[in-house]
């Protein structure tokens, strides 16, 4: 008869099942590391890549007496996922727009001046009236008085002054002064005294006047 097989070694199947295990385990490690670039690309650019699936080894199960070779697990590497806030800032540009100021225009005032009014009056007009002799000279008689009449027919007042010797004013200014249309009567008579039985003559002055020189004569005796 032929001896059985020694039982010192380990089962066949056992060992196919570890050689399948650390086939799988390094098909996994070289899938996870092939995946690796792309899940930190998308952890750069802010996305995140869902986890790649573990699939579970298959358990073959023994015989009772036989033991179970578990395989290792493989732990799913963890993603982290970086959110990028960008804060804008707005800017408020404010244009102020030049201001213009008309300018102010001031109406001068129109003033109508009137033209003066021009009274042309009448120039002053002084004439002596009196009592002449034939000689068309002032009679002055020797008892007694003679009168002159200074009368003023122009438009203006003008003064009057009466002078002269060989005679005398009685009761009356020997100046004044006459309005338009105003007289005034100044009497004279011969000196005081003795007088010479001949004929006098002399001249009365009537400044003002327009017959300013009146000759006058006092008769002999």
């Amino acid at each position: 008869m032929t001896a059985p097989a020694s039982a010192s070694g380990p089962p066949r199947p056992l060992v196919v099942l570890g050689v399948l295990t650390v086939v799988v385990g390094f098909a996994l490690g070289f899938g996870l590391a092939a995946r690796r670039p792309a899940t930190e690309s998308a952890i750069t650019t802010g996305t995140s890549a869902p986890p790649p699936a573990t699939a579970a080894p298959a358990t073959t199960e023994a015989a009772p007496t036989s033991e179970t070779t578990a395989a290792p697990s493989t732990a799913a590497p963890t993603t982290a996922t970086t959110t990028t806030t960008t804060t804008s800032v707005a800017t408020t540009v404010v244009t102020t727009a030049p201001v213009t100021v008309a300018p102010v225009t001031t109406a001068r005032p129109v003033v109508t001046t009137a033209p003066p009014v021009v009274t042309t009056a009448a120039p002053p007009r002084v004439l002596v009236t009196y009592p002449t002799d034939a000689f068309g000279r002032l009679l002055l008689p020797r008892a007694g008085t003679a009168t002159l009449v200074i009368t003023n027919s122009g438009g203006l007042a003008s003064q009057w002054l009466v002078t002269g010797t060989g005679f005398r004013i009685v009761g009356a200014a020997s100046q004044g002064t006459l309005g338009p249309g105003q007289s005034a009567n100044v009497v004279i008579a011969p000196p005081s005294g003795d007088l010479p039985a001949r004929e006098i003559t002399g001249t009365v002055s009537v400044l003002g006047a327009i017959n300013s020189s009146i000759p006058f004569a006092i008769p002999p005796r």
